[in-house]
Formats: structure tokens, C-alpha cells, sequence
């Protein structure tokens, strides 16, 4: 579908022929999903703008009214039009539309409220013509064209149990709504679309899935096997697969827990499975960090350059597509320059803007949510803020390990060692198959420096810094730990390793508030580091 929306609403077909929306709320539902972050928005956002008035079961009932009138007027088109019980989606739409400085955007807009005209506002704001943005934008989508796109196919569901085909679609969901919280990829549910797993992918714009996702279940008498397989579409590839089981003797029921897990499995060897596309050249845009999976890989490896080109990529998508999950990136990114250089009160007003930014952009995003906190909390002490924003996050979106992660940081920051050991521990085992493991094992290898089990934080800070070599949040207390544990000889040549990157790295500076350490506990473990090989100081 095509739609124009500077001037009046004009959604029509590839081959130019108008789709018409009638009333006032269907075409108000369309430009909003339309010009939101990955088409998508909450069923509590829409039925906020939408019907601010009404009590909500009212607005509830409307909204579920609204989209089945407008599925009907799509024809053809119906499955685009895609829901759940959290959220409204709406794909395959492409916006033909040019600022032309004569037109309003959504001219003929309807008045809904005061919500609904904020939102408009906001729009037409950004949709005047600005020659020199327009020629940034247009430098820059080139760079952002090349998103992976990925298919989850219908369920293959091989038994007429009644609870099999509700189990099928909360994973599917669980899967698609996770895809789209990373933002790493385009997704294209074709689930609703055909009853049968052997339905061709559609094309999404002009673009065939580079990967596609199959959930299949099955039961045979009391036992019960529910699989997830990632394959190529072009060349029927498997890049990944996993089958999870159960003999029940009573229901047919795998438990939350369990689903949960798997969902989680899923999607994170399918991002292994994308990297590895990446790197082999097959999919994406070539050269990191031209795609998010690069600017992303580029931030958790904690180097200075590759901060730098991360922060390039994030900060057009920032930009020019409103992205709350680049915006939230761009600020944690800032977040690991502290202590690198660089204008200190410079990068915690540029970090505080983009945490705010980021809020305003989507403040029911978990992942968005969770990177904030740990800026709030690391760059700008703000420590409740971000206690309370982590566990926003947690509350969004409990499987998602990162906000585990996140809430294990400001635990650490608050001086709550052991909180800070069972989030790190939640999260390093929701996130057991991420390629983002280091991350979470990293907040787990500091919170065992401070609470004294040294032998085990040098283990697994080893894991860590074998994969991330210059992560200095876990090189800074591992010297600690080392001289705790009497390996004087390598906590020495680690601080020579540090201080080539900060030469702050000293006891005298360790009291200055301002340097980049979680807590109190952190400079007391690090100064009594110090005293151990004080020879070198």
C-alpha cells in the first residue's frame, strides 16, 4: 500500500488505486501507526488519543470495533492490520508523500482531543520542508536501507488439542513483540495471513524476508513437543534450531516459565544467526556499523573508535526517524566515554537530553527504558530515577535480559551488592544464548568483586574481557579482586593496561566524585588493590 499524507489522507494499492477509509477515527488510525516507531502502537496509547473522553471499557470496545471496520475496508489488504492484546501493528505501508512547503500534513484530520492534536502537532512540525535536513535525511536513509528483514511463518500446529493453537500464538506473538522492542530488524508476521506452514512469504515493500521463523507443535498422547527452526527462505537453509518437550498425563500445558525461555532462545540465536549473515557478507548492509546489529555490537565492545561510529549510526536514526531505541543507544553510548576524555559536563548534558528524548519518544518501551536508567543512574547519579525507571522496565518486559542487567547496575551504583547478585544472576540466565552474554556476565563479575568472592569474579570477568578486551568498568575492579585474592603480579600489569587508556587510574583520584566507579564499595575494593602493589603507584 501507498500513503500520502501531506495535504489530505490517500492511502492506495500498488497500482494506484485508492483504498478508501471512511469516518473519522479509521484514517486518524492509519497516519498514527503510520508515523510511529515500527508502525506499532500500545492499545492504551491509541484508545488515549483516539476516544480521551470515554471510560475504558467504552474506548476498549471502540477501538476493537474501529479495527475490524477498517480490516474490512482494507480488502485485500486486511492482514496488515495486525493485534494482539497489548498492541496494534500496521506493515506493508509505504508513505509516498513530499513536504512540498504548500501542504499541511493530515489536512483534513479530524479533532479527537488533546492527545490526538499534540500528536499532530508534532507532526506538521516535522513534516515542513528544511532543505538542509532533507539533504542530511536523504544522505543518511541510504545508509539505513539495508535492515534485515525477518518472516515468522504460521504455526505448523499437528494436533486438534484446543490449547495448541493459543500456545502457537502467544509464542508467536512473544517472538514478534520481542523482534520489534530490539528494533534490529523489520518484521513481517505472516502468521495471520494462511492457515497452512507452507504459505509463501509476501514481499514487504520491495523486499522478500532474509529469514524466516517456524513454530511447530505437536502431541501424540500425553507427550507434547513444541519447536522453533530460523532458516533462509531463498535456499531452505536451517541457521538455527530447538525443540522443547513434555509427557503430561493430564493438560496440555507447557508453563510460562518454560515458554517464556524458549521465546527468549529464539529470538537470540536468530540475532546470532543475523551477525553471522552480517559478517558473511550474505545479508544487511555490508560494513558495520551501516546496520543497527553493528552499531550495537560497535557499543557493547567498548572501544573508543567503535563508540564513535556507533554513535554516527545512532544519532541519524535519532534524528531522522525518531527512533526511541537509537536515541536510548546514542545516550548509553555516552555513558561509556566517561573516563575516556572528552568535555565531562558536555557529555552528562548531551547524555541528559537524549535520555529525555528517548522517554518522550516511546515511555513504554522497556529496552529504551532500561538504557536510560543506567545513564540516569551512572553519568548522572541520578540513582532513584533510575532505580525507578529499571524496574518500569522489568515490569514491561520481565524476559528481557537487559533489563535485569540494567536493574543489577543501579543496585550496584546504590550499594545494594546482593540485589545487585540476584539481577545479574536473572539476567545472564534469561540472557544464556544472547551474543550480548558478556554484557550481562560483566555486571555479574563486579557484583562478585564487591561482595568478596574473588575467585569466582576473576573467572568470570576472564569470560568477559576474552570477549570485550577493553571493558574498563570490569578491568578496574578486577585488579581488586586479583590483589585480594594475593595475584599481585597480574593485578600490577592490569593497571599498567589500564592506566594506557586513563591515566586517572591512580588512589588519589579515586575519591573524585566525579570518576566513573559504581560506588563507594568500588573505590574502597580498588584503593585496597592499590595498597597491595603500592610499589607501582
Amino acid at each position: 500500500m501507498r500513503l500520502e499524507l501531506i495535504g489530505s489522507f490517500r492511502l492506495t494499492d500498488q497500482d494506484g488505486k485508492e483504498i478508501p477509509i471512511s469516518g473519522r477515527y479509521g484514517p486518524a488510525l492509519i497516519a498514527i501507526l503510520a508515523t510511529s516507531q515500527r508502525q506499532t502502537r500500545s492499545r492504551d496509547v491509541l484508545r488515549a488519543m483516539l476516544w480521551p473522553r470515554s471510560p475504558d471499557a467504552q474506548s476498549a470496545a471502540s477501538l476493537r470495533t474501529l479495527l475490524n471496520a477498517v480490516r474490512k475496508e482494507l480488502g485485500p489488504f486486511a492482514g496488515h492490520l495486525v493485534s494482539d492484546r497489548r498492541s496494534v501493528q500496521l506493515s506493508g505501508v509505504t508513505r509516498t508523500d513530499k513536504a512540498d512547503g504548500q501542504h499541511e500534513f493530515f489536512e483534513d484530520a479530524p479533532r479527537l482531543g488533546e492527545a490526538f492534536e499534540d500528536w499532530l502537532s508534532i507532526q506538521r512540525s516535522q513534516a515542513r520542508p528544511d532543505p538542509n535536513a532533507i539533504a542530511m535525511a536523504s544522505e543518511t536513509s541510504s545508509r539505513f536501507r539495508s535492515r534485515i528483514c525477518v518472516a515468522i511463518y504460521p504455526a505448523d500446529v499437528t494436533t486438534d488439542d484446543p490449547h495448541a493453537k493459543h500456545i502457537a500464538s502467544r509464542i508467536i506473538s512473544q517472538m514478534r513483540q520481542h523482534l520489534c522492542l530490539l528494533d534490529m530488524t523489520d518484521v513481517l508476521d505472516l502468521s495471520i495471513l494462511d492457515e497452512s506452514h507452507n504459505a509463501t512469504p509476501t514481499v514487504l515493500g520491495q523486499r522478500t524476508p532474509d529469514v524466516a521463523l517456524l513454530v511447530s507443535l505437536s502431541k501424540v498422547g500425553h507427550f507434547a513437543e513444541i519447536g522453533i527452526r530460523a532458516f533462509e527462505p531463498r535456499t531452505k537453509q536451517v541457521l538455527w534450531s530447538a525443540t522443547i518437550s513434555a509427557d503430561q498425563s493430564t493438560t496440555f500445558l507447557f508453563s510460562s516459565g518454560q515458554l517464556d525461555e524458549f521465546v527468549n532462545q529464539a529470538v537470540d540465536s536468530l540475532n546470532v544467526a543475523c551477525l553471522r549473515l552480517i559478517e558473511a557478507g550474505k545479508i544487511g548492509a555490508p560494513g558495520a556499523p551501516n546496520s543497527i546489529f553493528g552499531a550495537v555490537h560497535k557499543v557493547l565492545g567498548m572501544s573508543v573508535k567503535g563508540q564513535s561510529a556507533a554513535r554516527q549510526f545512532f544519532r541519524g536514526k535519532a534524528e531522522f526517524e525518531n527512533s526511541a531505541i537509537a536515541t536510548a543507544w546514542y545516550a548509553f553510548s555516552l555513558a561509556n566515554t566517561l573516563g575516556e576524555g572528552g568535555n565531562r559536563q558536555h557529555i552528562m548534558d548531551e547524555a541528559d537530553s537524549y535520555c529525555r528524548r528517548a522517554i518522550e519518544l516511546d515511555p513504554s518501551n522497556a529496552l529504551a527504558l532500561a538504557l536510560v536508567a543506567h545513564v540516569q543512574s551512572f553519568v548522572l547519579r541520578r540513582l532513584e530515577v533510575g532505580a525507578e525507571l529499571a524496574r518500569t522496565a522489568r515490569q514491561i518486559a520481565p524476559t528481557l535480559a537487559i533489563t535485569w542487567d540494567m536493574s543489577a547496575m543501579n543496585a550496584l551504583y546504590r550499594g545494594q551488592i546482593d540485589e545487585a547478585a540476584q539481577f545479574s544472576a536473572k539476567a545472564v540466565a534469561l540472557g544464556r544464548f544472547s551474543p550480548y552474554k558478556p554484557l550481562f556476565e560483566s555486571s555479574q563479575a563486579i557484583a562478585a568483586s564487591l561482595g568478596g568472592n574473588h575467585h569466582t569474579a576473576i573467572r568470570i570477568a576472564g569470560q568477559v574481557l576474552d570477549r570485550i578486551p577493553h571493558f574498563l568498568a570490569v578491568e578496574r575492579h578486577l585488579c581488586g579482586s586479583l590483589a585480594a585474592a594475593g595475584q599481585l603480579d597480574q593485578s600490577r600489569r592490569l593497571i599498567r593496561k589500564i592506566r594506557d587508556r586513563d591515566p586517572n587510574f591512580t588512589a588519589d583520584l579515586l575519591d573524585d566524585p566525579h570518576y566513573p566507579l559504581p560506588s563507594p564499595q568500588s573505590v574502597d575494593l580498588i584503593r585496597r588493590g592499590f595498597s597491595s602493589v603500592g610499589h607501582i603507584l
